[in-house]
């Protein structure tokens, strides 16, 4: 589906994110988005441990999200809304790299943890995101 969400589109005068409603759509879920962050950070704790769930929950939610818009069963608004508003600003690269630097500074062995477990769960979890979502968009043989 050429120009929606997350595409380019073949005619460069036709923009990723078209009308005003998707704008205002990402500007809502990016407020959000961040409440939620803090919300999760609040509720675990303890730094690096929130960023990391944040940003591993929102992996996988991005992923469902994606497999359902490749699917054909979100629409662009929608993604929109939930993948660039709510989870742009639920997850956080910037956090992640700020508390690795900090980590290195006085537990290099945790950091290196950190830093590959963040990578790994965040893959897993945006991978067992996306399957879900496009199976969940998909009917079974047979369902209608």
């Amino acid at each position: 589906m050429p120009g929606s969400y997350g595409t380019p589109s073949p005619d460069p005068k036709e923009p990723v994110l078209p009308g005003a409603a998707s704008r205002v759509a990402v500007l809502v879920g990016g407020a959000v988005g961040t409440a939620l962050r803090m919300a999760v950070v609040a509720g675990v704790g303890t730094i690096p441990f929130g960023t990391l769930v944040a940003n591993v929950t929102g992996a996988g939610v991005l992923g469902f999200v994606t497999g359902r818009l490749g699917a054909g069963a979100t629409e662009a608004p929608v993604a929109a809304l939930v993948a660039t508003g709510v989870l742009g600003a639920y997850t956080t690269f910037s956090a992640l790299a700020v508390e690795l630097l900090a980590l290195l500074d006085g537990a290099p062995a945790a950091a290196l943890v950190y830093g590959v477990g963040s990578l790994v769960c965040g893959l897993t979890a945006a991978a067992a995101g996306l399957a879900a979502g496009h199976r969940r968009a998909t009917p079974a043989a047979g369902r209608r």
